[in-house]
């Protein structure tokens, strides 16, 4: 397993090579892999060696292929360096960030918050920064199994090879480039291209597939020259706009119980005959509408490999598997974190890891243990590596002093503005997910200063590549009364409603809109129930699909 001072000590090469790189062999010794006489890798080693440069690429560190076979960093400056930011701006690019957590993306939502706190200048000296969080969760994006691969495969331009289960339960492979991704109807969805089809370059069209309909996702290893690009004129908005005919769907069911029937939505055949199933309800024979004659088929087959299923008794297990949580990436952000610790150190003049370390507790409101990390280094490198190479001086421990010393970076010995000391950037898919959060917050929080501002920075930082990215991603909200909620939180007017199936009125004080788990929210105060529940318990979540005036 390749630790964090491993991967250290290969960005600590490449910076200082950052012209011609560094060779492939230079590389495996840094990670401590040896080979043999003719450069071949054992098949766990090929796998850490690929481990330890994913890794490099998702802490944000811009590596690329030589022409020699070696590897050499993308140079550039760090456009978090120029950023302007308020602490304002901070407070909505944390609101955005938080609408990740719980899914597979949580961690570079986490990174995105440390590398803004640690690098834009402003928000270098401001105080707290982690208390700077609106009270109130706005966003909460679902998760699904392969979010991050396909955030992944979009950001970094490569192919995906997927088992995909279309909307008649039919199972298909295929290896597709990924063009877009985007999020209705309460499910996620991307465009991608089958580039076995061969098709004239005008005639390329992508296909839109459900996220969750895979079997199964693999990003590919291939590099961009097997990644067919999305025509310039494509628009992941406009492909999920074109899903709105499946919407208007409907299916006439029959109620086993009462015999009643009646019509119910219809979206997707065996997503609609799953739900008959679950809620008791039979799909007649209808010879004049073929999607009920599909869904009932379906229905049919679903039935008889239930009841095949449990025509024999459960096997028990004879031992349970151990329930262990997904793993975190630790050896990437103590990477993350000892890199903005230098850039710190170079860039304010603070010397104290206590004091950076409590500045990068902006995502969990804990200091970061930076002397551990700083440790390993050292003695990595006192194994390792020659004398007189380690690109940091520390004080010393001195029992004494409680070991204050030892907290204190006293001397860079490279020159100011070094690639090691410039922070870290944000990575492929850290950038993708903040131009899908904009486009998302826009329909959730409104128009704002701090959300203009966040998006003009983004676009004059990355250029092309935000403007690429902002066609490719996209989210589309489908909830009544959306518009004039956002139109009376702007002006700051009470509205006046009836929810379910109440036959009153509330006259309500609006707050917010809350995106959470694919459903919309208004957060309000109702001066109907004050009265009778007092002030304190009067504040409400009224669920817009249920507001009916």
């Amino acid at each position: 397993m390749v630790g964090m001072e491993e991967l250290f000590r290969v960005y600590h090469l490449l910076a200082c090579s950052p012209r011609y790189g560094i060779s492939r062999t230079e590389f495996l010794g840094a990670l401590g892999i040896r080979v043999g006489r003719d450069d071949a890798l054992s098949p766990s080693q090929e796998q850490e060696f690929e481990r330890a440069k994913k890794a490099l690429r998702d802490a944000g560190i811009p590596l690329v292929n030589t022409e020699t076979g070696g590897y050499r960093l993308q140079v550039g400056p760090n456009p978090l360096t120029g950023w302007d930011m308020t602490v304002e701006d901070y407070r909505v690019l944390d609101t955005l960030c938080k609408g990740w957590y719980g899914t597979d993306l949580e961690d570079s939502a986490r990174r995105i918050l440390r590398k803004a706190a640690a690098s834009v200048p402003n928000l270098q000296h401001a105080k707290k920064l982690h208390s700077h969080t609106e009270p109130l969760t706005r966003i909460r994006f679902q998760d699904d199994p392969y979010l991050e691969e396909i955030f992944s495969a979009l950001a970094e331009h490569k192919n995906v090879s997927v088992s995909y289960q279309n909307y008649s339960g039919a199972r298909r492979q295929s290896t597709l480039s990924v063009w877009g991704v985007g999020h209705r109807y309460g499910n996620w969805y991307f465009v991608g291209f089958d580039s076995s089809k061969a098709q004239p370059l005008a005639q390329q069209q992508g296909f839109t597939y459900r996220l969750s309909r895979m079997g199964s996702l693999t990003v590919l290893k291939t590099g961009p020259k097997a990644f067919t690009a999305a025509p310039a004129q494509f628009s992941m908005a406009d492909s999920l706009d074109r899903l709105g005919r499946w919407q208007n769907s409907t299916l006439t069911v029959e109620d086993a119980r009462t015999g009643q029937q009646f019509t119910v939505p219809s979206y997707g055949t065996v997503e609609t005959a799953t739900d008959a199933i679950s809620n008791g309800w039979r799909i007649p024979h209808a010879e004049d509408n073929e999607h009920q004659r599909t869904v009932r088929q379906v229905q049919q087959r679903i039935l008889r490999e239930l009841q095949q299923a449990h025509e024999h008794p459960a096997k028990t297990p004879s031992g349970w598997k151990k329930n262990t949580t997904r793993d975190r990436p630790d050896a990437v952000d103590k990477l993350i974190d000892a890199l903005l610790a230098l850039h710190c150190v170079q860039a304010t003049g603070e010397q104290s890891l206590k004091t950076i370390g409590a500045a990068l507790a902006v995502d969990t409101g804990k200091p970061k243990k930076l002397l551990d990390a700083f440790r390993a280094v050292e003695a990595h490198y006192d194994r390792h590596v020659p004398e007189d190479s380690l690109p940091f001086e520390r004080g010393f421990d001195d029992p004494q002093t409680n070991h204050k010393g030892a907290h204190l970076v006293e001397y860079l010995p490279l020159e100011a503005g070094h690639q090691l000391y410039a922070g870290v950037a944000f990575s492929d898919v850290e950038l993708a997910l903040l131009v899908f959060s904009l486009d998302a917050a826009q329909h959730i929080l409104g128009r704002s200063e701090q959300l203009s501002r966040l998006r003009d920075t983004i676009a004059n930082s990355y250029g092309d590549r935000a403007g690429e990215l902002s066609r490719a991603l996209s989210f589309r909200p489908d909830a009544p009364w959306r518009t004039e909620i956002l139109e009376a939180l702007a002006s700051s007017r009470a509205l006046r409603i009836r929810y379910g199936d109440q036959d009153f009125e509330r006259v309500i004080d609006p707050y917010g809109l809350v995106f959470m788990y694919n459903q919309f929210y208004l957060y309000a105060f109702c001066r109907t129930s004050a009265g009778r529940v007092g002030q304190r318990d009067a504040w409400r979540n009224f669920r817009l699909s249920s507001i009916t005036y």
